[in-house]
């Protein structure tokens, strides 16, 4: 239900959204002396992600995987194998684990990578393929207050200032690093829509899915 109780707490969220940096940190950066708590620069568990722009249609709209791409807003792309598998979670949500990959019960799990236009994506199942000029690892930044209710995720893929969302014909927004150079699903980057990216810890993993598509 989190992400139902951050749709219903919009004006609890436009307060945080304040506070997040604009700008994506690195996981080397040290806490500033001046701060009580530790800075964790590592997810110990599995989140979800939230986009946070005030005043934009992608304001508070959830990051879900579905088509091979990730998207703001929407269900995820989910499959499940009936038989030999009785039940599955719900795929209701996309939730992330760690630093580039998938919370998917399938075998082998999916990872996630940064395409060369700028976009990100995720391996099928079963399988450890990547796009040729693909970033496998170390692109995606983490940063939460130990005790904090919310995190942040970025990304400097390619020399990105972090994420940013393009529209697209009949798929809404699609997440991509924010360069100059990346490829708009639309060809027009001045469309795009640079956000934060909220993460908030999930423990009902019921949500996810057996396996992303």
């Amino acid at each position: 239900m989190h992400l139902l109780i951050f749709l219903n707490s919009a004006l609890l969220l436009v307060a945080f959204a304040a506070a997040v940096p604009t700008k994506t940190t690195t996981c080397t950066e040290e806490p500033a002396a001046t701060t009580s708590s530790a800075a964790i620069s590592s997810p110990s568990i599995p989140y979800s992600v939230v986009s946070v722009r005030s005043g934009s249609p992608i304001h508070l709209l959830s990051m879900q995987a579905r088509n091979q791409n990730f998207y703001l807003g929407g269900l995820p792309g989910a499959y499940c194998p009936q038989p030999p598998l009785s039940s599955c979670p719900s795929g209701f949500d996309t939730i992330f684990a760690g630093l580039g990959g998938l919370s998917a019960l399938v075998p082998g799990g999916q990872a996630i990578y940064a395409r060369s236009d700028g976009s990100f994506g995720f391996t099928q199942a079963h399988s450890a393929r990547y796009p040729a000029g693909a970033l496998i690892g170390g692109y995606l930044t983490y940063s939460k207050t130990d005790g904090a209710q919310f995190g942040s995720l970025g990304t400097h893929a390619f020399g990105a200032t972090g994420f940013m969302a393009c529209p697209t014909e009949d798929q809404g927004y699609q997440v991509f690093a924010a360069v100059g150079n990346a490829t708009a699903p639309e060809g027009d980057l001045a469309a795009c829509l640079g956000f934060d990216a909220l993460t908030v810890d999930e423990t009902d993993l019921e949500r996810g899915a057996w396996q992303y598509i």
